[in-house]
């Protein structure tokens, strides 16, 4: 049935929303589970005294003035700009609310209201997944989460996988897996039990908890807003914070692929003197290394699915895809990825009209660029002499 009242639009955009952030975990004893995975205890008190260290004023106005100026404002309707320009006015209650929710681990409902943005992907929108969200939030949230976010980063090359810092584009078999809605699916169980497994304190995780729960939304389609409402789940990228947090996360991920598999069964690849690789992560982007063969394809999908049912997240067939090295059969690369149902890649298959593979040759793989460029003042010369008026 096709919607057209604006109202009636509303309404499914906060339905859908509404259920996206809505936690769907079915596994009981989260934190269990947790432990029992090989996520490696590394976070020292040295770095918990860090994170928690009280925060002062300077530190707050060297984080707002490193924030963009001109991003597009939340419910508040400020920018960076308005606190950066008027910083001798409203600096002093800034520092307030900022240490009040770092001392008492309190945060007012109003800071943290986001407005949900809705972007269409295509020319004719029918359904919801043809929406991109853009999360709006307040800039006095983003200045919590920016703090927290900015001492998080200097601890994650100590405390993260190899596997999340790297991309080393070879391989027997390379599967690139889409998560959908990555970031929205994620189970705040989950991600306080990994924060627990770490090693990291009580107080980090509250100040989390706390900016999690404390969570509002209005959904904004066509520049109408709709009814709030509270999410139970989920992760929003506008947040400075989130994508850190979504890392964290996927060291459960990281931990179930390291699992030790059966006798004979080589999970990793390696080249030259550099590190094993067994999987490498960028933010919801994955690539899992594997042998082509039928052990290696069945492992994969086993670890995809006990992943699924932990975490919340699901994986999008219809957007992983497999890369293969030459020595791989046509045959055989056919049958491995019909049995991980997805699509193999080819050479020449192109993303976001970039190559997916480069080939050994540059000039070669790229090629086609010059080729429009060559061809594109050609193309305009021919519109305007079509669209110049006769004389």
């Amino acid at each position: 049935m096709w919607i057209t009242e604006e109202t009636g639009k509303a309404a499914i955009a906060t339905g859908f929303y509404h259920t996206l952030f809505t936690s769907e975990s079915q596994v009981p004893n989260m934190a269990d589970k947790v432990a029992a995975l090989p996520i490696p205890s590394n976070v020292t008190p040295e770095m918990n005294a860090s994170l928690t260290a009280e925060v002062q004023s300077e530190e707050i106005r060297r984080t707002i003035f490193s924030m963009g100026s001109k991003q597009a404002p939340g419910s508040d309707e400020f920018t960076g700009k308005f606190f950066k320009a008027f910083w001798d006015i409203v600096g002093e209650s800034v520092v307030a609310v900022v240490c009040s929710f770092f001392l008492t681990g309190r945060m007012l409902r109003s800071f943290n209201h986001t407005w949900l943005t809705l972007i269409p992907k295509v020319d004719t929108v029918e359904t919801m997944k043809q929406l991109c969200s853009i999360s709006l939030c307040q800039f006095v949230y983003k200045i919590i989460t920016k703090i927290m976010a900015k001492r998080l980063a200097c601890l994650l090359p100590q405390i993260i996988s190899e596997g999340q810092n790297a991309f080393i584009r070879k391989g027997y078999m390379a599967l690139k897996v889409d998560m959908e809605k990555a970031y929205d699916r994620v189970e705040w169980p989950l991600l306080l039990a990994v924060l627990d497994k770490m090693g990291i304190n009580s107080v980090w995780q509250g100040w989390v908890l706390k900016c999690l729960r404390s969570s509002s939304f209005t959904v904004h389609m066509n520049g109408t807003p709709s009814s709030y409402f509270s999410p139970s789940g989920g992760l929003w990228q506008g947040d400075p914070l989130s994508p850190l947090l979504f890392v964290l996360c996927t060291e459960g991920f990281a931990a179930l692929l390291s699992k030790p598999f059966p006798s004979g069964s080589c999970r990793e690849s390696k080249w030259c003197h550099v590190p094993r690789i067994f999987h490498l992560f960028f933010a919801d982007d994955s690539y899992l290394f594997r042998r082509d063969n039928l052990q290696e394809c069945e492992n994969l999908i086993e670890v995809l699915k006990e992943y699924e049912e932990h975490s919340g997240q699901r994986v999008n067939l219809a957007k992983s895809a497999v890369f293969f090295s030459k020595n791989i059969a046509l045959p055989d690369q056919d049958l491995w990825a019909a049995i991980l149902g997805v699509r193999a890649v080819g050479v020449h298959d192109k993303y976001l009209s970039l190559p997916k593979l480069i080939a050994r040759s540059k000039m070669a793989t790229f090629r086609y660029l010059e080729e429009k460029l060559l061809k594109r003042p050609m193309e305009i010369l021919i519109k305007s002499i079509t669209l110049a008026p006769c004389m």
